[in-house]
């Protein structure tokens, strides 16, 4: 049986992954504005006569993983393809070991092509391969403990985009309950508001790719709209906090972090949203894991919330503001 379960994840994985992975790579329903920053760097790769990785601003892991796909003779659209199927492969795989996986697997594709495949597979893919890898190791993490294979992928996450550096202490510290959540996000909060101005003297001298980085300004709101529906259903995970899984939740707390990071740093508007945005993964675990939870009220509820989250970041991400030309 399990060997059964193992061959239906590969291929339906295999499937939608290199499906959406052309999609994304030949950029055929719209072309992002870091697409053709993208295949430059690939191409500027493939003119190396050595593996010079730190002298570009992209991180060493991503650098590597191009140098190898160029060095196996493949073009610019083809390497972008190749990394997005990467990204996609492992968040699908990931849904393999969910008792209710049909269920589960349409839901995810409902959520996560309504809400994160514009902005991630096809506009900001090292922020993708991060965002993909995160969401396999909280994705299957049953209890509070360490494993070393989940602190190497998170290392390997680090190395395709710095901003994955969040994901360790929230691997680190598993709260007990919803007030340790709350007291830890607040605690983040102040930590981060505290120390920003200089970490972010600092940190351009460490990453190469924040010294790239010209939008440094405040954010245009303090509350993006879409954001409300997040904040409510946060509220609401917090209310359900018996009925969840450890897994999910790990993920009340991610996104509690990610909130805080969000309103301690509006100052700054490219970090507040790359942060917000990578840390929403967890709503997606929690969803997609809700489909195996035992209160009625938690799935119907996740399923509404999804539903009405994708539609609303479709109407944001191609009509209100395109990210695709």
């Amino acid at each position: 049986m399990i060997y059964k379960t193992r061959i239906r994840a590969v291929m339906c994985a295999s499937l939608l992954a290199s499906t959406l992975g052309v999609i994304a790579g030949f950029q055929l329903i719209g072309t992002s504005r870091d697409y053709d920053n993208y295949l430059y760097f690939f191409q500027a790769i493939s003119e190396l006569s050595s593996f010079e990785i730190f002298e570009y601003r992209f991180e060493p892991g991503f650098t590597a993983l191009t140098y190898a796909l160029v060095n196996a003779n493949l073009e610019a659209a083809a390497i972008y393809t190749v990394f997005a199927t990467l990204a996609l492969f492992t968040k699908i795989w990931a849904l393999k070991d969910l008792k209710n996986y049909w269920v589960a697997l349409l839901l995810f594709l409902v959520f996560y092509l309504g809400r994160y495949f514009t902005l991630f597979e096809m506009t900001v893919l090292r922020a993708a391969l991060a965002f993909s890898i995160g969401f396999f190791v909280f994705m299957n993490r049953s209890d509070s403990g360490y494993q070393a294979k989940d602190v190497l992928l998170l290392g390997i996450a680090i190395t395709m985009h710095f901003s994955a550096l969040i994901f360790i202490p929230i691997y680190i510290y598993t709260p007990k309950n919803r007030y340790q959540v709350i007291s830890a996000a607040l605690i983040f909060f102040i930590m981060a508001a505290s120390i920003k101005e200089v970490a972010l003297s600092l940190l351009p001298n460490v990453f190469v790719v924040i010294a790239t980085y010209d939008e440094f300004n405040e954010a245009s709101t303090l509350l993006p709209k879409p954001m409300i529906l997040d904040i409510a259903f946060l509220a609401f995970m917090l209310y359900k906090w018996r009925f969840a899984d450890a897994a999910m939740k790990t993920s009340v707390y991610g996104f509690s972090i990610g909130l805080a990071f969000h309103f301690s740093m509006v100052d700054y508007s490219i970090l507040a949203s790359r942060f917000r945005e990578l840390l929403s993964l967890f709503l997606l675990i929690y969803v997609v894991r809700s489909m195996d939870c035992t209160s009625k009220i938690t799935r119907v509820t996740s399923i509404g919330y999804a539903i009405l989250s994708s539609a609303l970041h479709l109407y944001t991400t191609h009509i209100h503001d395109p990210l695709l030309t």
